[in-house]
């Protein structure tokens, strides 16, 4: 039977958790749900963000609008991609590489 420091150095704890105790898994995708709304829709008013921080799968056209309608400069995380990379700098979306 797995223990918690067998995740140490993988997926980690919540990995961990999710295997064990599949509730965990229904409890993050309940908790998505807030957490999203908090971040997307109360926190930009009560914050002055400068940067967001998101990995490139979120970033979409939708994302791009969203954010810079608030004044937020984007950084796209993990673009490894040489296409990919210029693709965002192009849109003016500064990115972070492995």
């Amino acid at each position: 039977m797995p223990v918690a420091a067998d995740y140490a150095g993988s997926e980690g704890i919540a990995e961990f958790l999710f295997q064990r105790y599949p509730f965990f898994r229904f409890l993050a995708a309940i908790f998505n749900v807030p957490v999203y709304l908090l971040l997307h829709y109360v926190m930009p008013y009560l914050v002055d963000f400068d940067v967001i921080l998101a990995h490139q799968s979120e970033v979409d056209d939708k994302f791009i609008a969203f954010w810079s309608r608030k004044g937020v400069n984007i950084v796209a995380w993990t673009v490894n991609d040489p296409q990919s990379r210029q693709h965002f700098l192009n849109r003016g979306i500064s990115v972070i590489t492995d």
